[in-house]
């Protein structure tokens, strides 16, 4: 996939962050995702998100990484965890 020619790869809730740390920073690409739209947005409360977030960016920490859900944002997150999300990235 690396070799596709994209610029940006989405990474699902269900790959091992980790893994695609590893492949993603080998190949020079850039990334994004790995927060379960469901479980880490919709029905997380605001706390319980900006600690998962955070996780993700201190993992991706150097690398070509963007904080993102792994799929979309559902329409039905919260303002409040919406924010904690955002504020995770301002914050790491």
């Amino acid at each position: 996939m690396v070799q596709s020619g994209a610029n940006l790869f989405n990474v699902d809730h269900m790959v091992d962050i980790h893994k695609a740390c590893e492949v993603y920073s080998q190949a020079d690409k850039a990334f994004k995702g790995n927060l379960d739209p469901v479980s880490d947005l919709l029905q997380a409360s605001p706390e319980q998100c900006y600690e998962l977030a955070g996780r993700l960016i201190k993992i991706a920490k150097d690398k070509k990484y963007m904080l993102s859900a792994g799929c979309e944002v559902p329409a039905a997150v919260s303002n409040e965890t919406f924010g904690a999300f955002c504020r995770a990235a301002s914050d790491s």
